[in-house]
């Protein structure tokens, strides 16, 4: 994700499995309290409580982590694109 690594990597895929069921996120210090709420409310286990759920991809692009995106601007491939 933002930090160049995905929130359960583990070396053993079971370890994977059980950080995914049980293990709390640690966000670098380097991570904006935006990104990390934008993350943590991705990352809801239960799905019917994740961002996104209710109004799909609106959701993501209403969060205030991207209030500076112009996604007009990306689609028509007329600005680059956001930098972390």
């Amino acid at each position: 994700m933002i930090t160049g690594f995905p929130p359960f990597h583990d070396k053993s895929n079971m370890n994977i499995y059980n950080n995914i069921i049980n293990a709390e996120i640690e966000y670098p210090r380097r991570i904006s309290s935006q990104a990390q709420d934008l993350i943590r409310k991705l990352l809801v286990r239960d799905p019917s409580q994740r961002l996104g759920h209710v109004n799909g991809a609106q959701d993501l692009k209403n969060h205030k982590w991207f209030q500076t995106v112009n996604f007009d601007n990306i689609f028509s491939q007329t600005s680059p694109c956001p930098t972390m």
